[in-house]
């Protein structure tokens, strides 16, 4: 089974959507797509919102599908995709980054706090990422009494518990395996 295919870019979701006329030559391929290109840069932002919405909609599933797809590929499973990849001169799939997500230490209380804080003040700035917050969070973060970082403290040894529950049943079902 092959992982999941990423879902198209709005545009290439708008081409799908609007007219196909039959092409029978790659000039008129070409003068297709650029009259495509012309028409989505001319439409609004509120225009284009419902191919965005979509947008949003397949790559969420996408990326739930992504993830259990990697959680249940095997080994074997990946080498022949990455052979069938090598062939074709593509890159090849990484199980690093997918498997080292699972076993990825949890984050300390100071990077919870820091990533909250930052999700609140970029949905403050309409999405726009600012770089002056990280500086403001630190401040924020040191002059914070220990009453006030013991929600965080909390929340990460909760999430410190949860992986060493999970690294402790792992190493058993390893241990349990090789028998």
């Amino acid at each position: 089974m092959m992982p999941p295919r990423q879902p198209p870019s709005p545009f290439a979701l708008f081409c799908q959507k609007t007219d196909k006329p039959k092409l029978t030559s790659l000039e008129e391929a070409n003068k297709h797509m650029s009259d495509s290109g012309e028409r989505w840069k001319a439409m609004s932002d509120a225009e284009k919102e419902p191919y965005m919405a979509e947008i949003r909609a397949l790559t969420e599933t996408y990326n739930l599908a992504k993830d259990e797809w990697w959680k249940n590929a095997s080994a074997t499973l990946i080498r022949a995709i990455n052979a069938q990849r090598a062939a074709k001169k593509k890159p090849r799939l990484s199980t690093s980054y997918h498997r080292a997500q699972e076993d990825k230490k949890p984050p300390n209380q100071y990077s919870l706090f820091v990533a909250d804080t930052i999700r609140n003040i970029v949905a403050k700035n309409d999405g726009v990422w600012v770089q002056q917050p990280l500086r403001e969070v630190g401040e924020r973060w040191r002059s914070m009494s220990d009453e006030d970082k013991a929600p965080w403290k909390k929340l990460a040894d909760e999430k410190k518990a949860e992986w060493e529950a999970r690294k402790a049943e792992k190493a058993q079902a390893v241990g349990s395996s090789s028998d």
